[in-house]
């Protein structure tokens, strides 16, 4: 019981052990989100569960993946007051996993929650105009990354998922936002494929 009152879960996976692992934020007030994630079993009890005890993380977890050990990868995204999603995680053909989205901090935890690694993503872009994409192994060393840039330069870029077809491609859903409505944003659907080499 961490005593917060506002809290999101923005991903859940079933674990290779059939167990479930969470990532959100927590934040009081929703002031100064913080990160968090969860470990349960079938029956939904607390196997363990940690947040960030400083700013140190001011992040949410947004997406998580299991490597073939079962050690879990979560990408804790910007994190914001309206707990938006825009963090993306899937493996990739070749071995190693893919990121999509804006700043980040990844963190790899063992099965116990321990952290085994970590490494910022802070790309020298504009962030508010920009989605990057990354391959990195299972160290974290990135292997390869790439921004992409909306056609028309009004609107900004976020990526909620990512997938791999049959072929090896790379499927990219989020959205476009056009920051130039003056009552609030529009939202227009975006999806990309691209080759495995991004």
């Amino acid at each position: 019981n961490f005593k917060f009152n506002n809290s999101a879960i923005f991903d859940i996976k079933v674990t290779s052990s059939l167990d479930f692992i969470a990532a959100g934020t927590v934040s009081k007030w929703g002031y100064s989100p913080k990160m968090w994630i969860g470990k349960f079993n079938s029956a939904g009890e607390v196997l363990w569960q940690k947040y960030s005890e400083t700013n140190e993380f001011p992040f949410g977890g947004y997406a998580i993946v299991e490597d073939d050990n079962g050690n879990y990868i979560v990408a804790f995204g910007s994190g914001r007051a309206d707990f938006e999603k825009g963090s993306a995680l899937c493996k990739h053909p070749d071995g190693g996993y893919l990121y999509g989205g804006w700043k980040a901090i990844l963190i790899k935890f063992s099965p116990d929650g321990d952290i085994i690694w970590q490494k910022a993503i802070n790309p020298e872009s504009d962030v508010n105009k920009t989605f990057w994409l990354l391959h990195f192994d299972d160290n974290g060393n990135i292997l390869w990354q790439y921004a992409y840039k909306p056609v028309d330069v009004k609107n900004s870029a976020c990526i909620y998922d990512l997938t791999i077809t049959g072929s090896g491609d790379i499927i990219a859903v989020g959205d476009l936002r056009n920051h130039h409505i003056q009552a609030d944003y529009q939202y227009d659907i975006q999806v990309l494929k691209l080759t495995k080499s991004g």
